[in-house]
Protein backbone atom coordinates (compact mmCIF):
# COMPACT_ATOMS: atom_id res chain seq x y z
CA UNK A 1 0.00 0.00 0.00
CA UNK A 2 1.15 3.46 -0.84
CA UNK A 3 0.78 6.42 1.32
CA UNK A 4 -0.05 9.78 -0.36
CA UNK A 5 2.32 12.10 -1.07
CA UNK A 6 1.93 15.55 1.14
CA UNK A 7 1.86 17.63 -1.96
CA UNK A 8 -1.55 15.25 -3.05
CA UNK A 9 -2.94 15.62 0.29
CA UNK A 10 -2.26 19.47 0.69
CA UNK A 11 -4.19 19.73 -3.25
CA UNK A 12 -7.14 17.64 -2.27
CA UNK A 13 -7.69 19.28 1.36
CA UNK A 14 -7.62 22.70 -0.46
CA UNK A 15 -10.31 21.61 -3.07
CA UNK A 16 -12.91 20.21 -0.51
CA UNK A 17 -15.50 22.33 -0.23
CA UNK A 18 -15.66 23.74 2.93
CA UNK A 19 -11.90 25.55 2.53
CA UNK A 20 -12.64 27.40 -0.60
CA UNK A 21 -15.97 28.52 1.18
CA UNK A 22 -13.87 29.80 4.29
CA UNK A 23 -11.82 31.62 2.39
CA UNK A 24 -14.45 33.37 0.15
CA UNK A 25 -16.20 34.00 3.86
CA UNK A 26 -12.87 35.60 5.07
CA UNK A 27 -11.80 37.59 2.52
CA UNK A 28 -15.34 39.15 1.97
CA UNK A 29 -15.33 39.65 6.41
CA UNK A 30 -12.28 41.69 5.14
CA UNK A 31 -11.64 44.63 8.21
CA UNK A 32 -14.96 43.36 9.40
CA UNK A 33 -18.49 43.57 8.95
CA UNK A 34 -21.61 44.59 11.05
CA UNK A 35 -23.85 42.24 13.14
CA UNK A 36 -27.08 42.27 14.11
CA UNK A 37 -27.93 43.10 18.31
CA UNK A 38 -27.88 39.05 18.44
CA UNK A 39 -24.91 38.88 17.20
CA UNK A 40 -25.74 37.41 13.52
CA UNK A 41 -25.04 38.12 9.41
CA UNK A 42 -27.63 41.30 8.47
CA UNK A 43 -30.03 39.62 6.19
CA UNK A 44 -28.51 42.32 3.65
CA UNK A 45 -25.21 40.29 3.74
CA UNK A 46 -26.74 37.25 4.15
CA UNK A 47 -28.44 37.45 0.64
CA UNK A 48 -25.28 38.30 -0.71
CA UNK A 49 -23.30 35.02 0.83
CA UNK A 50 -25.73 32.88 -0.23
CA UNK A 51 -24.69 33.77 -4.23
CA UNK A 52 -21.44 34.36 -3.04
CA UNK A 53 -20.62 30.72 -0.76
CA UNK A 54 -23.07 28.81 -2.98
CA UNK A 55 -24.97 27.55 0.00
CA UNK A 56 -28.22 27.37 -1.82
CA UNK A 57 -30.09 28.85 1.38
CA UNK A 58 -33.50 29.70 0.68
CA UNK A 59 -34.70 33.47 1.70
CA UNK A 60 -38.07 34.39 1.94
CA UNK A 61 -39.09 31.29 0.78
CA UNK A 62 -42.23 30.39 -1.33
CA UNK A 63 -44.63 27.52 -0.48
CA UNK A 64 -47.69 27.32 -2.61
CA UNK A 65 -49.37 31.26 -3.15
CA UNK A 66 -47.89 31.82 0.65
CA UNK A 67 -44.36 33.70 0.96
CA UNK A 68 -42.24 32.88 4.47
CA UNK A 69 -40.16 35.93 5.50
CA UNK A 70 -37.03 35.09 6.18
CA UNK A 71 -36.54 37.18 9.79
CA UNK A 72 -32.99 35.86 10.68
CA UNK A 73 -29.37 34.63 9.20
CA UNK A 74 -29.83 32.21 11.41
CA UNK A 75 -32.76 30.68 9.76
CA UNK A 76 -30.39 29.95 6.91
CA UNK A 77 -28.38 26.99 7.89
CA UNK A 78 -25.72 27.03 5.45
CA UNK A 79 -24.93 30.60 6.22
CA UNK A 80 -24.71 29.93 9.92
CA UNK A 81 -22.63 26.64 9.37
CA UNK A 82 -19.93 28.40 7.76
CA UNK A 83 -19.48 31.75 9.81
CA UNK A 84 -19.32 29.30 12.94
CA UNK A 85 -16.82 26.77 11.19
CA UNK A 86 -14.75 30.53 10.49
CA UNK A 87 -15.42 31.74 14.12
CA UNK A 88 -13.97 27.82 15.26
CA UNK A 89 -11.23 27.58 13.07
CA UNK A 90 -10.05 31.22 14.35
CA UNK A 91 -10.27 32.39 10.85
CA UNK A 92 -12.73 35.55 11.98
CA UNK A 93 -13.62 36.57 15.83
CA UNK A 94 -16.51 38.90 17.13
CA UNK A 95 -15.57 42.20 18.56
CA UNK A 96 -17.91 45.22 19.66
CA UNK A 97 -20.32 44.13 17.55
CA UNK A 98 -18.45 43.19 14.92
CA UNK A 99 -17.22 39.91 12.88
CA UNK A 100 -13.58 40.84 11.71
CA UNK A 101 -11.25 38.63 9.97
CA UNK A 102 -7.81 37.32 12.08
CA UNK A 103 -5.09 38.97 11.19
CA UNK A 104 -2.83 36.12 10.96
CA UNK A 105 -5.65 34.03 9.34
CA UNK A 106 -6.73 37.01 6.92
CA UNK A 107 -2.72 36.76 5.23
CA UNK A 108 -3.06 33.12 4.66
CA UNK A 109 -6.38 33.53 3.02
CA UNK A 110 -5.17 36.57 0.79
CA UNK A 111 -4.15 34.91 -2.49
CA UNK A 112 -7.06 32.84 -2.71
CA UNK A 113 -9.53 33.99 -4.91
CA UNK A 114 -13.29 32.82 -3.98
CA UNK A 115 -13.55 29.60 -5.98
CA UNK A 116 -17.02 28.60 -4.98
CA UNK A 117 -19.77 28.09 -7.27
CA UNK A 118 -23.45 27.45 -6.82
CA UNK A 119 -25.19 24.42 -7.72
CA UNK A 120 -26.70 20.78 -6.36
CA UNK A 121 -22.98 19.19 -5.38
CA UNK A 122 -22.47 22.99 -3.49
CA UNK A 123 -24.59 21.88 0.24
CA UNK A 124 -23.40 22.86 3.67
CA UNK A 125 -19.82 22.89 5.24
CA UNK A 126 -17.87 20.10 6.54
CA UNK A 127 -14.64 21.41 8.38
CA UNK A 128 -11.17 21.85 8.47
CA UNK A 129 -9.28 23.42 11.20
CA UNK A 130 -7.48 26.22 9.89
CA UNK A 131 -8.99 26.21 6.67
CA UNK A 132 -6.53 28.73 5.38
CA UNK A 133 -3.76 27.54 5.81
CA UNK A 134 -4.22 23.78 4.45
CA UNK A 135 -1.76 23.38 1.24
CA UNK A 136 -0.46 27.29 2.12
CA UNK A 137 3.05 28.07 2.73
CA UNK A 138 3.78 28.66 6.34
Amino acid sequence: MRTPSNEWLAATAAEAEPVPQLRAFTNWVGAGRKLTQTGRITLADARELVVLLGTEDVIDPKIGDRVFRTKSSEELPGITTVVEWAKASGLVRVTSGRLVAVKKRRAACAGHAPAVGSGPHRRGVGGADRACAVGDAP
